[in-house]
């Protein structure tokens, strides 16, 4: 079995088809979200992650409702990953207390990080009278942030 390494933005935009079974490097915000589109779709999911725990860079209240739902649909959660290796058949994973651990895929997301897309913005910029930047256009906000920042653009207008 070979696999197809992808980036989160791929697959949600839809430029490429979900797999069959998927690993997800990367278990913040940014990853989760690719990582319960493809659960959603009664995908074999599983989300590697450094950190101790998933989702730690969401509020306390949404990271709850996020993991009741990945474990509802099976994600499995790797935390405290040292090291991962993708490799033809999936990903192999070491943890903190050396344990290796395969893991099937032939799909594995890459989902470590957003950086700001200003692309459109920059294109925009001198051309239109008023120009308003908000969400990851401008930095890396969370939802909630980009929310507030779109409403007060438009109430700015």
């Amino acid at each position: 079995m070979t696999n197809t390494v992808v980036t989160d933005r791929d697959l949600l935009s839809g430029k490429m088809r979900i797999g069959e079974k998927v690993v997800v490097i990367g278990g913040g915000l940014v990853g989760c979200e690719p990582a319960e589109t493809a659960a959603q779709e009664a995908k074999q999911v599983s989300i590697v992650e450094i950190l101790d725990k998933v989702a730690a860079d969401m509020i306390p209240p949404m990271r709850k409702v996020l993991l009741k739902r990945l474990s509802a649909k099976g994600v499995r959660l790797f935390t405290g990953i040292l090291r991962e290796e993708i490799t033809e058949r999936g990903v192999t994973i070491e943890d903190k207390q050396g344990h290796r651990h395969d893991l099937d895929a032939d799909q594995v997301v890459i989902a470590v990080g957003a950086i700001p897309d200003s692309g459109l913005a920059n294109e925009l910029k001198g051309r239109v009278r008023e120009l308003h930047v908000v969400g990851d256009s401008k930095g890396k906000d969370r939802i909630l942030e980009a929310i507030h920042g779109g409403e007060k653009a438009g109430q700015d207008l």
